[in-house]
């Protein structure tokens, strides 16, 4: 599917599921997704971290709507399910899914601004980097018998200023590349939308659409 149509379903069905209350709704989005990820060969790993990562706010939401509230076991659950469905949605457009590819599709298919699409190429691309920063300052700190621990405020300071470094030569390298928002570009790769895009799309957003409606009646 289209990067930009698979990205429009997926927010349209994680916006649905916020404002419904059925546990066996997210359960099936959840096993779909499962499935479609499956599909894509998705490692052991991966499923752990896909479990794992969100377990502790899941977790929470149970206890203190179940525990703390007037709310329903089937509310607690219903919440606690809901984060695993957003979790299982973002990963089957971020596992399955070149962020160049998307980038350059929420331009050409979408027609956002193109300081959006780069600027969102660059934060994804960016990442990596940060992460190998945010650990020489870490080292740094040690050298000066500073400790600085994730939860130490000093250390996301010094993280900021230099993101902020990194996107001030970023845009001045855009810049001296010759990039200018107001000029119409070409591009190095067309991001075509074929016909059973829109197939698939419809498709499966119909599909959910009954089920949304199914879980009403039947449950």
């Amino acid at each position: 599917m289209n990067p930009s149509f698979k990205f429009l379903l997926l927010l349209i069905i994680a916006l649905v599921i916020s404002a419904t209350n059925s546990v066996e709704l997210n359960l099936i989005v959840i096993f779909v997704c499962f499935v479609y990820l499956v599909k894509y060969h998705l490692k052991l790993t991966q499923f752990f971290k896909l479990l794992l990562y969100p377990a502790l706010a899941a977790i929470c939401a149970f206890i203190t709507i179940a525990y703390f509230s007037k709310n329903s076991v089937y509310d607690a659950t219903s919440l606690a399910s809901r984060i695993y469905v957003y979790v299982f949605t973002g990963a089957c457009l971020t596992l399955t899914t070149d962020m160049t590819t998307l980038a350059r599709s929420f331009e050409q298919n979408l027609h956002l601004p193109a300081k959006f699409a780069y600027g969102f190429l660059a934060a994804v691309n960016i990442l990596p980097k940060m992460k190998r920063q945010i650990k020489q300052i870490r080292y740094a700190g040690l050298m000066r018998q500073t400790p600085l621990s994730l939860f130490s405020p000093r250390l996301y300071f010094k993280a900021l200023l230099a993101a902020l470094a990194n996107s001030e030569m970023l845009a001045q390298a855009m810049t001296s590349h010759g990039f200018n928002e107001d000029k119409k570009r070409s591009v190095l790769q067309v991001v075509q939308v074929r016909f059973s895009d829109y197939l698939w799309f419809g498709g499966i957003l119909f599909i959910f659409i009954v089920l949304v409606v199914f879980s009403y009646v039947l449950f």
